[in-house]
């Protein structure tokens, strides 16, 4: 056929998602078109976390790469591919864990557009338990950085790619430090026995303005989306899994960089 659909194995679409998509590949110039994500399930601690970064992450993030025709991946759980561009390609990459990502990256370096369809809603299992969740994100954290590796200065072909590839990158190991900055001091407070709360008032006003920023993101969202009442009731969660994303993003560098262990077995986890 013209379209080529890949839906993960564990991930149901809602019964419009296909004809939401497909127009996004009319004009003969997009390589592929990917839709929202929203947790099959959201009931367990981890679920519900996942719930609202997708809220969030898609609903700002990949929106904003989306407008400036930059997607970091055309997600593998969902996507649409125009056949012709497919093969032309040599199909699926391999040799690394986050294929989807490669092929999202070549497309661009190729002058092909990548598109994000919110309207093409998809529900994959997600994480219900820390394994299982600790799993996902080392595979997504170290398939980033795999694709790093394979790409690094040729992503200055696509300026725009190369800036918000390596802003990932760089916010990663910025949000890492910051943490780790935090507790230290706090804990060099307690040993201390001594409240200087001054230097903190920075950090604090800092995520007093980006907490101001995910809720409004996450209140649009999921009014779009009809999970408005869930994602208010959930929204503490993003703060609390913050600090554990960035100590799985420091255990990926460590593993894939670091130690050089190059991540090859797929693992989901469920």
């Amino acid at each position: 056929t013209e379209v080529v659909v890949m839906v993960d194995a564990d991930t149901v679409l809602k019964e419009d998602a296909i004809e939401k998509i497909l127009p996004a590949l009319s004009d003969g110039e997009t390589l592929s078109a990917c839709g929202f994500v929203l947790p099959q399930k959201r009931r367990t601690f981890w679920e519900k976390v996942r719930h609202i970064q997708y809220l969030y992450f898609i609903g700002l993030p990949k929106n904003t790469q989306n407008f400036w025709g930059v997607l970091l991946i055309s997600s593998g759980c969902f996507s649409a591919y125009n056949t012709k561009m497919l093969k032309e390609m040599g199909g699926f990459p391999e040799g690394t864990i986050v294929e989807d990502m490669i092929l999202t990256w070549q497309g661009h370096l190729t002058q092909k557009k990548i598109k994000l369809v919110p309207q093409a809603i998809c529900y994959p299992k997600d994480p219900e338990n820390w394994r299982q969740y600790k799993a996902q994100m080392l595979r997504w954290n170290r398939g980033f950085l795999q694709a790093i590796s394979i790409f690094g200065f040729k992503l200055l072909k696509n300026p725009k790619l190369a800036f918000f590839s390596w802003w990932y990158l760089v916010s990663g190991i910025l949000n890492l430090f910051l943490w780790i900055l935090l507790f230290g001091y706090l804990a060099w407070m307690l040993w201390q026995k001594t409240y200087f709360v001054r230097p903190l008032y920075l950090f604090f006003f800092g995520m007093i303005f980006e907490a101001m920023i995910v809720l409004i993101v996450i209140i649009v969202n999921g009014k779009k989306t009809g999970t408005l009442k869930e994602a208010l009731l959930n929204y503490p969660l993003y703060w609390f899994i913050a600090p554990i994303d960035s100590y799985l993003f420091f255990l990926s560098l460590w593993k894939e960089w670091i130690r050089g262990q190059k991540l090859v077995v797929w693992e989901k986890g469920h």
